[in-house]
């Protein structure tokens, strides 16, 4: 299970990579939900709408550019998740560094409980992930 997770996640980041050097679209499947008030609610394509708010973030922190459109993004069944989401497009870190993620554990405002929460612990493999795949680019 753990290797086809990896192989998904590899296979999903080539492609974006691919396609940012090519200067082509990317389809993305079938990501869906409800609108309500202005607000897109996502029934299937979590996964993927996060590595998106991610890609977005890494790329935006990374190159110093006004990510603050991020903010809204947000989740709304974890607390912790929207809070270190939020925590992230606020605070800077040092993308030169080989483990980000170690960065990331050991800034003041991360919790540690949050070293337990599976949605947390997620985004940290990706952007681990992310980080690996995109530090020299």
């Amino acid at each position: 299970m753990k290797k086809k997770v990896l192989e998904i996640r590899d296979t999903f980041l080539n492609s974006i990579s691919d396609r940012l050097i090519d200067n082509k679209k990317l389809h993305l499947d079938f990501v869906y939900g409800s609108i309500k008030d202005y607000v897109f609610k996502p029934l299937d394509g979590q996964q993927r709408l996060t590595t998106l708010f991610l890609l977005y973030w890494y790329f935006g922190k990374k190159e110093n550019i006004d990510i603050k459109f991020l903010e809204n993004f947000t989740y709304e069944t974890r607390a912790s998740s929207r809070e270190f989401c939020q925590k992230l497009v606020k605070n800077d870190f040092d993308f030169s560094n080989e483990n980000l993620i170690e960065n990331i554990r050991d800034s003041t405002w991360f919790l540690a409980f949050w070293k337990n929460d599976p949605t947390i612990k997620s985004m940290l493999i990706m952007i681990e992930s992310i980080h690996q795949k995109f530090k020299k680019k």
